[in-house]
């Protein structure tokens, strides 16, 4: 089949079907993929672009778990580029938005396509304000100059998009990062208001919209329309619950739009700001602190004798009924504070930066207020959960929905596409409980499920290590577990990343192991031992794993961030190291609420559609977590490696083993064997 006559964008948006057949051609042997350099022929990956272009045709729902190694990110342009209309890609993350992006450009050039490059959309702490940037003196505009070299602005810095113009976040220098973070909008933003919003590179994110068929967002921009607030009105014209949407990493977009579909009421919060519009602005503010009161008093007469409204870190969520009464009230009263602030809005640039930060905050609790103040009905009761959160040094009050479905279907109505390589937690009733997850499809729309399998030998490739005498409910079985690391690490010449589920125990073993070997020799390079920052940002994500594939001899102690996303392929990383399996906290209130729920719904279901499982309601933690950690090890057909997990209930536990492609071992010598027999590039495997 000949290569397609290129014909110029028109600027429409309507779609075409996709024929099948074009499609099955340019992914195959024959196609014009094939002609270009590391083309690997996957009937998967076809089968899988089929899947996802029927889907658009049919205007239905598909569900698919595709591991890594299946070509997933072509799958998912290529139809969308062969239906010429609009479309939206969905990930979690900027490395792999970018992925998206640059996947969308090389297949468009294939083809011949006329659509232009897609646009890709990120939070506004991704772009550089022009406000800022007039506020820096001299000096500081030279040093950014001399980091951030392109995309000079009359101001003398950058302006625009710092992930694309300084190549990503991990990659602007030490130095550099002090002035980029303060000239991003990370708290306050005037939006369409600002006076030199014509320069801002959020105005040409936002004008491109109308205009670019291909969009590339993130989960959490994907959960604020979810929300039906669209970055505050910015992207009100995208129109993106009737085009196709592919949402990928679709494992972790739960958590997101449960998140962001959470209204909360931070009552400590609220206090802070009702005296800061006190004592900075003047404003009256004597009956929202007694409207506060009351909701409080409210809230702690629900609670035993022996509990108050003190926050503390190991608090247990406590259900309670949120009194709509005194949450209308203040409600009432925040929206009257609203009005005389928007009377004080100062001339000065910094002050109106302040000014603006403030207005935000009453927003949003104008919002949460909004949403907390109407009151459940009988069903609802049976969907939502009203609880009492202490954890984050302050009082929180929540409405927790048990289920997002509803608001998927009322907010994505087009075709939509979950993808991940961990959807499924071990075969068809991992899938179904997605399924129950997400919800049926609106209206009548077909849902299609289907499940690929890993094209990895991982028995060849890989081993699961995981020791006999390791608990890490058992204190004293924490050192045993840094020996298990250090001889692991010595095995593997470094080139390690070990993950932890807490910070406290991070901490611990990287003092630990990293104190060992600065006291021995090691017989190639030395073993050098860095730790991630549990309270830094992307750009120390981004340093640290460039740091890592470096040269061999170094490891990296990592917390949840690294748990995905992390993709280190070739023989820089072959040995990842768990310190435990990343079971959920129990919460007592929720497993009661769903409990409620379960009992609820068998009640209104005809007896062949019943279930008798509680579990189908949340996709098990641990096991998603843990395919999650073994996928950062394996990323090509040719990569080998060791993952230790040092839990030994995982030995006793068949359901999380049986949804791991890799039988263990406790043999820890035959461990470091196979990992002895994998040395770094350059040196001697005989020494």
């Amino acid at each position: 089949m000949p290569k397609r006559e290129s014909r110029g964008y028109t600027g429409s948006y309507q779609r075409r079907e996709i024929d099948l057949a074009t499609l099955r051609w340019a992914l195959g042997p024959e196609g014009p993929f094939a002609q270009g350099p590391g083309y690997q022929y996957r009937q998967d990956q076809i089968d899988l672009a089929v899947e996802i272009a029927t889907t658009i045709n049919n205007k239905g729902s598909l569900i698919a778990n595709a591991p890594t190694g299946l070509g997933k990110t072509l799958a998912i342009c290529v139809p969308l580029i062969l239906a010429e209309g609009r479309g939206f890609v969905a990930t979690s993350g900027i490395g792999l938005q970018h992925q998206v992006e640059d996947t969308f450009v090389r297949a468009i050039s294939t083809l011949n396509s006329p659509l232009p490059r897609p646009l890709v959309v990120k939070g506004r702490d991704h772009y550089l304000c022009p406000v800022r940037v007039d506020e820096f003196v001299d000096g500081d505009a030279r040093n950014i100059r001399r980091y951030l070299h392109n995309g000079i602005s009359p101001h003398g810095v950058l302006l625009g998009d710092v992930d694309r113009v300084a190549g990503t976040l991990g990659a602007i220098p030490p130095a550099a990062r002090p002035y980029v973070e303060r000239i991003v909008p990370k708290e306050s933003c005037f939006g369409h208001t600002c006076p030199q919003w014509e320069k801002c590179p959020r105005y040409h994110l936002t004008s491109s919209l109308s205009r670019t068929p291909l969009v590339v967002l993130n989960h959490a921009l994907l959960a604020q329309w979810a929300r039906i607030e669209l970055l505050q009105g910015d992207l009100a014209d995208t129109s993106l619950a009737y085009h196709p949407l592919i949402i990928d990493e679709a494992h972790g977009v739960i958590t997101t739009l449960t998140a962001a579909l959470t209204p909360r009421l931070n009552l400590t919060a609220t206090k802070d700001l009702l005296d800061t519009l006190d004592q900075h602005w003047g404003i009256d503010v004597a009956v929202a602190v007694r409207c506060l009161r009351d909701l409080e008093d409210a809230i702690e007469n629900q609670l035993p004798s022996d509990k108050r409204l003190r926050p503390r870190d190991d608090a247990p969520l406590v259900g309670i009924s949120i009194p709509a009464r005194e949450v209308a009230d203040l409600r009432d009263v925040l929206a009257s504070i609203h009005r005389s602030l928007r009377q004080r809005k100062p001339e000065a640039m910094a002050s109106r930066l302040v000014w603006r930060n403030v207005e935000e905050r009453l927003d949003e609790l104008q919002n949460a207020t909004s949403r907390l103040a109407k009151p459940l009905d009988d069903a609802g009761s049976y969907y939502n959960v009203d609880v009492l959160n202490l954890r984050q040094r302050a009082v929180i009050v929540e409405r927790r929905p048990l289920s997002i479905a509803t608001a998927l279907r009322a907010a994505f109505q087009g075709p939509t596409v979950f993808l991940s390589a961990t959807i499924s937690t071990g075969g068809d009733r991992g899938l179904k409980n997605y399924v129950r997850l997400v919800g049926k499809p609106v209206g009548h729309r077909p849902l299609t499920c289907v499940s690929y399998a890993s094209p990895f030998d991982y028995d060849t490739h890989a081993r699961l290590f995981v020791p006999r005498d390791v608990n890490p409910r058992e204190t004293l079985d924490d050192a045993r577990g840094h020996e298990y690391i250090r001889t692991l690490v010595a095995a593997s010449h470094g080139r390690a990343l070990v993950l932890f589920t807490s910070n406290t125990r991070m901490m611990s073993a990287f003092h630990a192991v990293k104190h060992y070997f600065e006291t021995i020799s090691n017989p190639y390079d030395s073993i050098d031992c860095h730790v991630v920052d549990p309270h830094g940002g992307p750009l120390d994500r981004g340093i640290k794993l460039a740091w890592l594939r470096e040269k061999p001899g170094r490891v990296l102690f990592a917390a949840r961030a690294f748990w995905e996303g992390v993709d280190v392929p070739g023989d820089e990383l072959v040995l990842v190291i768990i310190d435990k399996i990343p079971y959920a906290v129990p919460e007592p209130v929720m497993e009661e609420a769903r409990a409620r729920r379960y009992a609820y719904e068998l009640r209104r279901l005809p007896a062949h559609a019943r279930y008798n499982d509680l579990r189908m309601y949340s996709t098990p933690h641990a096991i998603q977590n843990l395919q999650q950690a073994v996928g950062r090890l394996i990323r090509t057909e040719t990569d080998r490696g060791v993952v230790a997990v040092l839990d030994n209930r995982l030995l006793n536990s068949s359901e999380i083993l049986q949804a791991l492609p890799l039988s263990p071992t406790t043999e820890i010598d035959l461990v470091c064997q196979f990992l002895r027999s994998m040395p770094p590039t350059g040196t001697d495997a005989s020494k």
